[in-house]
């Protein structure tokens, strides 16, 4: 367990913010000002991507734009064409042809774009070096799982041995069609989309292209006292989404942890306290016009990045 660094956060906005684009600019903004105030308003950030998780994506075309023109230089002038004319015409075909040309070109900065990740945790995201885990975070505190721990986790979800685990990551690498992965084990797919290892477009699924190779030898993850409160918390928000940035009642900490008394319930409780009451000093401001002007300028010149 570790304290939450605002680096940690901002590489969970990275992912999120084409998704958050797709639902309104506005939506945008008010993302990008939550990481962006001083210290970062992380709670708020965290409750703000779980409303975002099932809202519409009216603004879905410019999200795709967006996303086109971080790639456009890596396209000959027929298949940017066809990107474009399926982005016009909404057709979500595009999708597959977006995701297999970031897989293709190794665009690493778009492989966790949750645009291609529906229904994945919102406050998990695969490190960026090849050596990083799967960070988990929980508000003012975080922790990190090495692949061969999330390996493990597969291995214990389903009952299934490392070789066939591997054995179905394999399959999965290069993208196969929807109607393959159903018939994978379910208890596989759960655990797969708990652990943020699925991507979907319209019609395939394709394993975390941070998941570059096979997976080596399982190794359990670590189970400390204030370890077991927090795998408690990430379970408790993977089954209950809405209750995101909420901390469990008593009763559920303890059917996850037991009633140990050393378990640092009351030390992340005090530290999650401690942090909605720094929030607390901060106003909600929703609209662009109300940013600080020096956050107003600085995502102006993000966007005008990302355009």
């Amino acid at each position: 367990m570790r304290l939450y660094h605002r680096g940690a956060y901002e590489n969970l906005w990275h992912e999120h913010k084409f998704a958050v684009l797709a639902i309104s600019h506005k939506k945008f903004i008010t993302g990008a000002k939550k990481i962006g105030c001083n210290p970062p308003r992380i709670l708020s950030f965290l409750d703000f991507l779980a409303k975002c998780q099932n809202k519409d994506r009216s603004e879905q075309y410019s999200a795709l734009l967006t996303v086109y023109h971080e790639i456009k230089d890596f396209l000959d002038r027929g298949q940017k064409r066809k990107i474009v004319e399926k982005i016009v015409d909404s057709d979500n075909s595009v999708f597959d042809d977006l995701f297999e040309k970031i897989i293709f070109f190794k665009f690493e900065k778009l492989f966790g774009c949750r645009l291609f990740y529906p229904n994945s945790p919102i406050f998990k995201f695969w490190d960026f070096n090849d050596t990083g885990g799967l960070s988990v975070m929980l508000g003012p505190v975080m922790f990190q799982l090495s692949k061969e721990n999330v390996k493990f986790r597969l291995c214990e979800a389903t009952g299934l041995y490392e070789e066939n685990v591997d054995q179905f990551l394999n399959i999965l690498r290069p993208g196969i069609p929807k109607s393959e992965f159903n018939e994978f084990p379910k208890l596989l797919s759960e655990a797969l989309e708990k652990n943020l290892l699925l991507a979907k477009t319209l019609n395939q699924v394709f394993l975390h292209p941070r998941i570059a190779s096979s997976l080596n030898s399982t190794e359990k993850p670590e189970c400390c006292n204030s370890l077991a409160a927090l795998y408690a918390i990430e379970q408790y928000w993977d089954q209950n989404c809405q209750e995101i940035p909420l901390l469990p009642a008593d009763e559920d900490w303890h059917k996850e942890i037991g009633t140990a008394e050393n378990s640092n319930i009351a030390e992340i409780t005090k530290l999650f306290n401690e942090q909605l009451l720094m929030e607390g000093k901060f106003p909600e401001l929703e609209s662009e016009s109300e940013l600080e002007p020096e956050l107003e300028s600085g995502l102006k010149s993000e966007s005008e990045t990302e355009e």
